[in-house]
């Protein structure tokens, strides 16, 4: 085949702009930059953050926790890796650099705090999966009405009652999936949307469900303020 020359349909010879067949430099770096990002920021953040353990050398305890504290929050902001890989890294690194031993690190991990935050996980997720959170949604529409206030109250109520007893979080995460079911059963009805969408075909939440889940979020903090207040 003659250069600069291509084949198309039918075996008929087209022109073939040799620029066109020209990657550049930038072109390919910006393809490895666009497939490789992620490996790229798990190498580069350790070491951009190495000046806080080199001076002076060697490293106190005190710089390894903060050049661990570092890493994990730019490792957090980017997800260049998984989350949960993220939140083991004191794991490996205290006990290599004798900030703590292996088991008063893992100590740190199992917690009353922890394990309640994880039955609270539990329980939203039996909540969501029994159906009991379409339930709690139907009674309250059934007894309020379609009043976005009133059910915003009674969600508010019920939300600063339960973070009186257990962590803010732990309330705000049983609330999620009957706020969802809430707004699935207004948006059946056509009277709104959960999720709106832009121009570029992205999701985001809609402003009526911001202001449920806000809502719940800030519930729980006054329910938890009034307890400490106690």
């Amino acid at each position: 085949m003659p250069k600069g020359k291509g084949t198309g349909e039918g075996g008929v010879l087209f022109k073939v702009d040799p620029r066109e067949l020209h990657v550049t430099v930038w072109d390919r770096l910006t393809i490895f930059m666009a497939v490789h990002w992620r490996g790229l920021l798990a190498v580069v953040i350790p070491l951009s953050c190495i000046s806080i353990i080199t001076s002076p050398i060697p490293p106190a305890k005190h710089q390894w926790v903060g050049y661990t504290l570092v890493v994990m929050a730019l490792y957090w902001m980017t997800e260049c890796i998984p989350l949960p890989v993220t939140s083991l890294l004191p794991l490996f690194i205290f006990p290599a650099t004798g900030v703590m031993s292996t088991l008063n690190t893992i100590q740190c991990y199992v917690n009353d705090t922890i394990f309640l935050f994880i039955g609270s996980l539990f329980l939203a997720s039996a909540i969501e999966q029994s159906g009991l959170h379409k339930r709690f949604a139907l009674c309250f529409i059934r007894t309020i009405g379609y009043s976005h206030y009133k059910i915003l109250f009674a969600m508010c109520f019920v939300t600063m009652f339960v973070s009186m007893w257990i962590t803010n979080t732990a309330a705000t995460t049983m609330m999620v999936p009957i706020n969802f079911a809430i707004l699935r059963v207004f948006e059946d009805q056509k009277l709104l949307k959960i999720y709106n969408t832009n121009i570029e075909g992205e999701q985001y939440a809609s402003s009526i469900t911001v202001c449920y889940f806000c809502a719940a979020s800030f519930s729980a903090t006054i329910g938890n303020r009034y307890l400490i207040c106690q």
